[in-house]
Parts: C-alpha cells; sequence; structure tokens
C-alpha cells in the first residue's frame, strides 16, 4: 500500500473510455472484487479523484473479469501533512493509469521466477522460493516460450487442485512481469492443458512482506498504466509499444 502525504493531491486515472471504470470501495470489497450496491462508478476515462482526508483508499475496477482475473485494482494510505503542498502534474495518455504523489523510496527487487530454468514443467518452484524475500513493491518476471505455457493468478484452492477460476485472465508474453502491490500469499499457475503443467510442478506460492522503504528527501508523481489489449499494467511513461514486449500485472 503506497503512502500519499495529505495536501492539494489529485488521484488521475487515465483510461480508454468504456474500456474501464474506477469505484472507490471499502477494504473487504476491494479484497473480494465485489461492487457494492448504489456506488458511484466514474467512467470518464480521466477520472479525478481528490484526496482530501487521511486515511486508507481502495479502487477497483468493476468490469467483469478486470479486478478479479487481471488485479486492475488500487490501494492507499493518504497521511496528514503539515505544511501542505501541492502536486501538479499532466495526465499521461495511457490506456489506464494513476498520478499519484509518493513520499518513500521503495527498495526493490526484481525475482525471474526459476532463474535460468524459467516457467516450465518438471521443477520444484516451492525449493526456489525457498529463502528468498518476496517485499511489496518487488517485480515477479516468468520467462518461457510463449504459447507453451501461461500464467494465471488463483487462489489456494485452485491452487492445490490445478484448477483456473471462471473469468480468470492469462498473462501469455512469455515475459509476463508482476508488480507486488499488496503483502501475503500469492498463488501461481500454469493453466496449460487444463491444469496439467501445473500438475507437473508448474506452480508457485509465495509470501509477500511489507515493503522496505526510506523517507525520501521530497515527493515526486508515479504512473502506472494499464494496456487494455494485454490486461495488465505498464508504466505509464513507455511506449506505446511497451505491451508487446512485456507484460506487467499489479498483485
Amino acid at each position: 500500500m503506497k503512502l500519499i502525504t495529505q495536501s492539494i493531491v489529485l488521484e488521475v486515472f487515465n483510461y480508454r473510455k468504456g474500456d474501464h471504470d474506477v469505484i472507490s470501495v471499502a477494504e473487504s470489497d476491494f479484497e473480494t472484487c465485489t461492487m457494492p450496491s448504489g456506488t458511484a462508478v466514474l467512467t470518464s476515462g480521466k477520472d479525478v479523484v481528490n484526496l482530501t482526508t487521511p486515511g486508507s483508499k481502495w479502487y477497483i475496477c468493476g468490469i467483469p473479469g478486470h479486478c478479479t482475473g487481471a488485479d486492475q485494482k488500487l490501494a492507499i494510505t493518504v497521511l496528514q501533512s503539515s505544511p501542505p503542498s501541492t502536486l501538479s502534474a499532466q495526465p499521461p495518455s495511457s490506456s489506464f493509469s494513476c498520478i499519484l504523489m509518493s513520499v518513500a523510496t521503495i527498495h526493490a527487487t526484481e525475482h525471474i521466477v526459476g532463474d535460468d530454468n524459467g516457467w516450465t514443467l518438471n521443477f520444484d518452484y516451492q525449493a526456489w522460493a525457498q529463502g528468498k524475500e518476496f517485499r511489496v513493491g518487488d517485480k515477479l518476471v516468468f520467462k518461457y516460450t510463449q504459447g507453451n505455457h501461461n500464467v494465471y493468478k488463483v487462489g489456494p484452492s485452485d491452487f492445490q487442485a490445478c484448477t483456473v477460476p471462471t473469468g480468470a485472465v492469462a498473462l501469455t508474453s512469455g515475459n509476463d512481469e508482476i508488480m507486488l502491490m499488496t503483502e501475503g500469499k500469492k498463488w501461481y499457475i500454469c493453466g496449460k492443458e487444463d491444469g496439467y503443467h501445473c500438475s507437473l510442478g508448474q506452480k508457485l506460492v509465495i509470501d509477500v512482506l511489507p515493503a522496505m522503504s526510506n523517507e525520501a528527501p521530497a515527493p515526486s508523481p508515479s504512473s502506472w498504466a494499464y494496456d487494455h489489449h494485454h490486461n495488465s499494467m505498464v508504466p505509464a511513461s513507455a511506449p506505446a509499444n511497451w505491451s508487446s514486449r512485456k507484460l506487467m500485472s499489479l498483485d
């Protein structure tokens, strides 16, 4: 969860109108990707949210499968600040983005899943993960020959049974990146051949720890973009064809 200094802060969600939406929800609805009845939905494609009060804030995309299958959701913590300062940022023209002010420098690690073996069959990924620290802000990279495998995020029961839940969205680029944005257990499987690849050991479970960060001397804007073509997240400053090379999902 990112820490945001309260002042005159705008949260800007950029996306192609009609492809996504933005819904402010409670923590329980954030965890289950459910839209409470009567909730206002932002749909302009350039939705601005004023962060006027301190505390935790949760946002999801309410389009079916986007929150549950592609992790299109955001959790932040807004801190009280004194004296107030102003954040001014021009939203990028990416498919879906969030512009916000961060006050921490995150020390992140890129984990190549399986190291030189990559994402493949008959490999002990639990042994690979043992002894490693996975923290909020770190990135998982699943490398494989495109078309041979895929990556699904699942729950514990589907992980044990090697089943793909209804509505889940697969990462299929062969160089799939997942940014670890929240603490806790995360489960991933290959869904090829109705879970047969998973049954041969192509599955990974990790426990994500809190981020390690240092205070930054001054806040700076950060931006991520949602690529609607691949149900994935990419840096908003990346070139338009970034998604053809690397896919990123927020977890």
